[in-house]
């Protein structure tokens, strides 16, 4: 394990999307589409650049900001001389037209930190904890490289070495935020399923895996050795040539005993949870085994069944469908519906985000990155054929579109300049669009009941004891108001109706991973939610072919 000589000049974020990276084709070329107004918010350590309507998220993001600098000059025993500049983007859509590095930026990246002129860029992805997390995260990077060098420079050493990337991001995730329920799903997915990378190969592995691996490990050393061991580790760099050794003069232990007992306690950990927990399965039939597939929608007309969902199977995102006999258990190849990431038109089709709706009347909603920004296209089953473009002037991104149960209106997730994530209805006859919220929430995955009256969705709006987790709330369209349907110590998404829409079916993190959960539907109080399934990992959207049975996405090896 040597210590790298770094030639690029940028720290990345990686967000969990980018466990899927390696299969997409990113190699496009980046265009601008966006001339933006920048102005300057000055505080004590930060110049933080903005533009547009973005002024009260740009004031949170440096009050975070200000308050990490606070916690990591002790942490880090340091301090910064001069102050650091933070550009903010109000989307990822604009983000990835900066021209602070000329690469193409892929969804996957939250942000970076760009040492060579000590720039953090950051776009708001409508979430104020995850905002808080890559603020954290970035700063970590800017705290880090200048004590090593500042350390090296003193020691008279080459000053462009780091430690690995392994160390570099874990530390970062380390300090910034708690574990969560997807680093939880990732180490779950690599100890359970024989894939977990010992510290001996760990150099060898990129992408998402280093962060929680790093992550994990560094925890480990804080339980085993204690947290001052993790500043020394830094401290200590410039006395060895390679990061074996500085571990082991750090630690006291032969770095082989390191390896072991690490990987001895991740097994310990995670191999109990096969007494309470299951694999996919051992209780669900598979009916994909290629390439990532998201999203799944139920439509039967005449007796034909299909589900259609997005999947990537090929390097690019496209609709797909299939045919599914559920008696006899037989269900055809999938094939390509909508072929997507080949033109402008299509340019993205958002693999991770919930951007698939299907009406009873057999019209499919889907939302698309196209010119630099989102629109929603409707194509109708029946007619084989995409009717309609759907291309609203002040949102950027879309997500999560919903037909009420006449098919007349759609409802769904928009960003706009402000960075607010919000819930719209849009009438496909009259063609009136209206905002149902405005605020820095973030308000997602929208369905209507049963009557059309009401909107269930999930929103970290929640408050008191649970703030900012994200429960589920029912916003009323005559009255204009909200309340709490759940109030739990949990993250909640994707809530779905039972086909009699007495219950509502959704996936919660309440036992540490994404299992799905049920609730009885009752407009006017909250209800207790039960748990439905026990799996050791995550699923994701999922969809009801009839009332004993359910399609859905799951997260496994």
């Amino acid at each position: 394990m040597t210590v790298k000589f770094w030639k690029y000049s940028l720290l990345i974020f990686l967000l969990p999307q980018l466990l899927f990276a390696q299969y997409y084709f990113f190699g496009r070329n980046k265009v601008q589409f966006e001339k933006f107004n920048w102005k300057v918010l000055r505080t004590e350590h930060f110049n933080i650049y903005y533009y547009d309507d973005f002024e009260e998220l740009a004031e949170i993001g440096a009050k975070y900001a200000e308050e990490a600098y606070e916690e990591y000059k002790v942490k880090f025993n340091h301090v910064i001389t001069v102050k650091i500049p933070l550009i903010f983007y109000n989307t990822h859509i604009h983000f990835q037209q900066t021209n602070i590095t000329t690469g193409f930026i892929p969804e996957g990246v939250g942000g970076f930190f760009e040492f060579m002129k000590g720039r953090v860029v950051i776009p708001y992805l409508g979430n104020l904890a995850a905002f808080k997390h890559v603020i954290r995260h970035e700063l970590v990077h800017v705290f880090m490289t200048n004590k090593i060098f500042n350390i090296l420079s003193d020691h008279r050493i080459d000053n462009t070495r780091l430690p690995p990337l392994w160390f570099v991001e874990g530390l970062a995730e380390y300090w910034s935020f708690d574990w969560d329920t997807q680093s939880e799903m990732v180490m779950r997915d690599l100890v359970l399923n024989g894939n977990f990378v010992t510290l001996e190969n760990l150099d060898n592995v990129y992408g998402y895996i280093i962060y929680k691996e790093g992550q994990k490990f560094l925890e480990f050393v804080s339980q085993t050795y204690g947290e001052d061991k993790i500043l020394k580790l830094l401290e200590n760099f410039w006395r060895f040539v390679t990061f074996k050794e500085v571990l082991e003069f750090t630690l006291g232990d032969k770095f082989s005993d390191i390896d072991n007992l690490w990987t001895f306690s991740m097994r310990q950990k995670y191999f109990p949870l096969y007494q309470v927990n299951y694999p996919h399965f051992v209780k669900a039939r598979k009916l994909t085994d290629k390439g990532f597939n998201f999203d799944p929608a139920f439509y039967e007309k005449d007796g034909k069944k299909e589900i259609y969902f997005i999947g990537n199977h090929n390097g690019y995102s496209s609709v797909f469908k299939m045919k599914y006999d559920l008696e006899n258990e037989e269900y055809s190849k999938p094939e390509v519906l909508i072929e997507g990431e080949r033109d402008s038109e299509f340019e993205s089709f958002h693999l991770l985000e919930n951007s698939l709706g299907l009406s009873n009347n057999g019209t499919i909603a889907f939302v698309t990155k196209s010119l630099g920004k989102d629109v929603i296209h409707l194509y109708s089953i029946e007619n084989d054929e995409i009717i309609q473009t759907l291309n609203f002037d002040d949102m950027i991104t879309i997500r999560a579109p919903s037909f009420s149960s006449d098919g007349k209106t759609l409802v769904f997730t928009a960003t706009d300049k402000k960075g607010y994530s919000d819930l719209y209805t849009y009438n496909l006859s009259t063609k009136k669009l209206l905002r149902l919220t405005n605020d820095y929430y973030q308000d997602i995955d929208p369905i209507f009941n049963k009557d059309n009256s009401k909107i269930i969705f999930a929103s970290d709006r929640t408050a008191g004891e649970y703030q900012q987790k994200i429960n589920l709330f029912q916003y009323d369209l005559t009255t204009k108001q909200i309340e709490y349907l759940t109030y739990v110590n949990a993250n909640i998404s994707t809530p779905t109706f039972s086909p009699d829409y007495k219950e509502i079916y959704f996936t919660c993190d309440y036992d540490g991973t994404y299992n799905i959960w049920k609730m009885k539907y009752n407009d006017s109080k909250q209800e207790s939610i039960s748990q439905l399934t026990n799996f050791v990992t995550s699923v994701y959207s999922f969809s009801f072919v009839d009332d004993k049975n359910i399609v859905t996405s799951a997260f496994e090896n």
